[in-house]
């Protein structure tokens, strides 16, 4: 009995070794991006919605819609680290939650086809992709998105195997979180719901109906931030400042979280522009994960149709669903929006690996070349991955970008007291951090031209109004805005605009432009004899 006991003993001691070296061999792709992504992280403040992201986490704002209220509450709690920067902290939070995507890519593929080697192969091959490593340099939502994607897939794939109701009741809570930080997230139901739904009995799932519903709505809360938030007197609120729509109101939540602000970007080409757009995608692809990889990628999604056809069609429908919606999102600053679809490739790219390898053994069946051709296996993954970091490496890094904190430094230290400084999206953001997280020149205003004009042309859209009346309207509106401050306070422009140069003369100060109205120099001029 003793020795039946111990011989147990030894095989638990056995299986948990066992699994500690699993759990640790699967951590490796995660722990080397994210040391990656340290070593090549902004130093401090980037500009677009990096700025404004880490801004409304500091302040618990209210930010652009759709909100991202998940992302802002995560974020705070980032902002307490005891290291450098608010900006740095919140750079270091999308780092973190990169890693963590890497790592779920790679547990997925391990899962998927047992071979350690391919499922490191497909994590890195992520990590160390264009778009996926630049977006896990700074703050921004989609590296959180990008985790919860994978996350979504792997419980997915529990439950197609496990069939419990608390794995199904896990992913439907993931998934419906997942949306309070990136509505986008939707474009994964269809696929989730056709796995589901071709695997659960109809009894089960209306019995369950009740429970699944308590749990998105959980899940779901997090979007109360929305109205708690606007009834406080913060500093930052785009929604109250620029939109005028009350989040108060369930009306104004559903226009914040369904992105009403933007739709008239959806599907904005006619059809041979959005043609242009599908193939100037195809080419980010290629971008992003080489030949080698588009042709992995494919083999990888055949592989998975043959072995996994529900997880394979609910990943295929996410990829189809995101490339599709985004290649008609007529905004210029998309690129970053596909990374999903990156991330989807990324599993492909493991399997399919894996696949090639082994459909060779199996073609050459010879016993005396097996590991020959493991080894060849093993050199390409290794090859692919190492040429994807060193050559991206340089156009990555961003460990000596200063440039954005360098300039508002500059702006805030030069401009008058009072002053209004009006600038684009992504320099007026920087501004913005700088005066509500790091209290420089609270005495200023900051106009952010672009947050005016997307709002205002959304109201003059819904107006029926068309496009050239709408942009003629914008500038008449803008003139006055700036006319009736310069009578005010000095007026300064991050930017030179010719179509404010009749009317303002732009006299460089420093790294900002003191604009001074004409009307008043002609006022001043000596009177003549």
């Amino acid at each position: 009995m003793l020795e039946a006991f111990s011989m147990s003993w030894a095989d638990y001691r056995g299986r948990l070794l066992q699994r500690r070296e699993r759990v640790w061999l699967l951590c490796v792709p995660a722990v080397s991006a994210f040391l990656v992504y340290l070593r090549t992280l902004a130093p401090g403040v980037y500009g677009f919605d990096s700025a404004e992201l880490a801004t409304g986490a500091y302040t618990l704002g209210i930010v652009h819609p759709t909100g991202y209220p998940l992302y802002l509450l995560l974020g705070k709690l980032f902002t307490f680290l005891p290291v450098r920067s608010v900006a740095y902290r919140l750079n270091l939070m999308s780092a973190l939650f990169g890693a963590l995507a890497v790592g779920a890519v790679t547990v997925l593929v391990y899962r998927w086809t047992g071979k350690r080697w391919a499922a490191w192969f497909g994590g890195l091959s992520l990590a160390f992709a264009y778009s996926f490593w630049r977006m896990s340099l700074i703050a921004e939502v989609y590296t959180l998105h990008a985790f919860f994607v994978v996350l979504n897939y792997l419980l997915l794939d529990r439950w197609l195997e496990s069939r419990r109701d608390r794995d199904l009741a896990l992913l439907i809570f993931v998934f419906a979180l997942s949306l309070t930080n990136h509505v986008s997230g939707v474009l994964l139901a269809p696929g989730l719901a056709y796995a589901v739904l071709r695997r659960i009995e109809p009894r089960r799932l209306i019995r369950r109906a009740p429970v699944y519903a308590l749990i998105i709505m959980a899940a779901l809360s997090f979007y109360l931030y929305l109205p708690l938030r606007n009834s406080a007197d913060i500093p930052l609120n785009y929604v109250r400042s620029y939109y005028g729509v009350d989040l108060g109101t369930l009306q104004g939540i559903w226009w914040m979280v369904s992105g009403q602000a933007y739709r008239f970007f959806v599907f904005g080409y006619d059809l041979a522009g959005y043609v242009v757009q599908v193939a100037d995608f195809g080419q980010q692809l290629l971008r992003n994960v080489t030949g080698l990889g588009l042709v992995l990628g494919v083999i990888g999604l055949l592989r998975l149709m043959g072995r996994r056809r529900d997880v394979a069609m609910a990943t295929l429908a996410g990829f189809a669903g995101t490339v599709l919606f985004y290649a008609g999102y007529a905004v210029a600053d998309k690129g970053t929006m596909f990374l999903p679809a990156y991330v989807i490739w990324g599993l492909w790219q493991g399997v399919g690996i894996a696949a090639a390898a082994a459909w060779l053994l199996k073609r050459i069946r010879n016993g005396a070349t097996d590991p020959i051709v493991r080894n060849s296996a093993y050199l390409v993954a290794a090859t692919v991955i190492g040429a994807s970091l060193s050559l991206n490496w340089r156009w990555v890094d961003m460990s000596r970008v200063y440039g954005p904190e360098l300039t508002a430094r500059q702006v805030l230290s030069t401009v008058d007291n009072g002053a209004l400084i009006i600038g684009q999206w992504s320099s007026a953001v920087v501004l913005e951090y700088f005066q509500q997280a790091e209290g420089l020149r609270p005495d200023i205003q900051v106009f952010n031209r672009s947050r005016f004009e997307v709002a205002e042309y959304y109201r003059l859209w819904a107006s029926g109004v068309s496009h050239e009346e709408a942009v003629e309207i914008l500038l008449a509106r803008e003139k006055r805005i700036i006319e009736a401050a310069s009578h005010e306070r000095p007026v300064y422009g991050m930017e030179y605009d010719p179509l404010f140069a009749t009317e303002y003369e732009y006299r460089p100060v420093g790294t900002v432009f003191h604009m001074v109205p004409r009307a008043a120099q002609t006022h001043n001029l000596p009177q003549s004899d």
